[in-house]
């Protein structure tokens, strides 16, 4: 006999990850590296998934093309993803456990971007008993990045982006949370800077009007009149990591090196640094990292960083510059990313950063 959990029932029995949020048909986990973990006691366990397709084109390439989210599922506290599903819209059971009876622990993850294709959470199903979930007690590590926080592309084999090629497991905050037993939460997609683009051919992809907000991109894609906050206080983040820099250096590019689109950044960079601050509360150390991609503002984000530090006397903020893409060693991932060799070094070099200022 199946017993069926629905969105209602939830709470208690199911720990989600990341920025999540629920309405009457499903728990959203959108966002790279989000999702959620079920303890059941029985031979069996399946997902009901709500799936939303993205339409995508790359900039500067007329052909779109209709992209779909990928969970990856680790069972009872496998390192390794044991299944990878492409989900298919508008909704989609998935079998997460066959096995032995006995109690078991399944995690389901997102392992593509946000704005690659959406799933929520609709209902489990198990032939035995739900157990209850166990709260998260770990301290939090928060990556706000662009594509490359993403895991763009980081295990493909062939040019073009494909969702399937995107393993925000395989990423270097993930990679740098799990070493240093932290929980992990990204607010990344691809195209990110700082702020909305004035002079690249990308939309809403600015994260000062992003981070403040639990799932923007979805918020939007819904028409809604008014973004759900996120609620910073019941999620409190012990360090927050900002790894942009790499398309506003893009954006300065196309606006010809102008001093505007500098000044631009410099002003916008400073501002996400008071959001941050005073979203988080004095305790949060935040620190400012580039990579592994181009170094062009690395300069300017010290600078910015100092230059805040003197006028707030925050003392919490910190620079470190993450190496950059050895492709001799490394090879490469997607249209030019990092692969998933580089991740997994800069995982590495992130982890050794937080540590220092811990």
């Amino acid at each position: 006999m199946s017993n069926i959990m629905t969105v209602p029932e939830f709470t208690g029995s199911v720990a989600f990850s990341g920025r999540t949020w629920a309405d009457e048909a499903a728990v959203w986990f959108n966002w790279s590296a989000s999702g959620f973990r079920v303890r059941f006691r029985g031979t069996m366990l399946k997902a009901h998934f709500a799936v939303k397709d993205e339409e995508f084109a790359a900039p500067f390439v007329q052909e779109k093309v209709m992209l779909s989210p990928v969970v990856g599922v680790r069972l009872d506290g496998a390192g390794e993803i044991g299944q990878r599903a492409k989900l298919a819209a508008p909704e989609q059971w998935l079998t997460l456990f066959e096995g032995e009876a006995g109690e078991h622990t399944a995690e389901v993850w997102k392992l593509s971007e946000n704005v690659m294709g959406k799933c929520g959470l609709m209902a489990l199903e198990t032939d035995g008993e739900f157990l209850p979930a166990a709260p998260e007690q770990r301290a939090l590590l928060e990556v706000v990045g662009d594509s490359i926080t993403c895991g763009y592309g980081n295990e493909a084999t062939e040019p073009g982006f494909r969702t399937e090629d995107e393993n925000a497991l395989a990423a270097y905050g993930f990679l740098a949370a799990e070493e240093l037993g932290m929980a992990y939460s990204s607010i990344s997609v691809s195209g990110c800077a700082v702020a909305d683009s004035k002079w690249m051919p990308m939309e809403n992809r600015g994260m000062l009007s992003m981070y403040a907000y639990t799932d923007a991109p979805m918020d939007r894609g819904r028409k809604n009149a008014a973004m759900q906050e996120w609620d910073f206080a019941a999620h409190p983040a012990k360090v927050v990591v900002i790894n942009l820099g790499t398309n506003d250096a893009n954006e300065v590019k196309f606006s010809n090196f102008a001093p505007e689109a500098v000044q631009g950044f410099h002003d916008h960079y400073k501002e996400l640094l008071q959001m941050i601050r005073a979203k988080n509360g004095s305790e949060t150390k935040i620190l400012c990292t580039l990579g592994s991609m181009d170094y062009y503002l690395w300069d300017d984000i010290r600078d910015i960083a100092a230059e805040y530090q003197a006028e707030s006397g925050d003392k919490e903020v910190y620079c470190r510059k993450l190496g950059a893409i050895n492709m001799f060693t490394e090879g490469m991932g997607a249209d030019t990313h990092p692969s998933a060799k580089t991740h997994t070094r800069m995982g590495r070099e992130l982890a050794a950063a937080v540590r220092s200022i811990l």
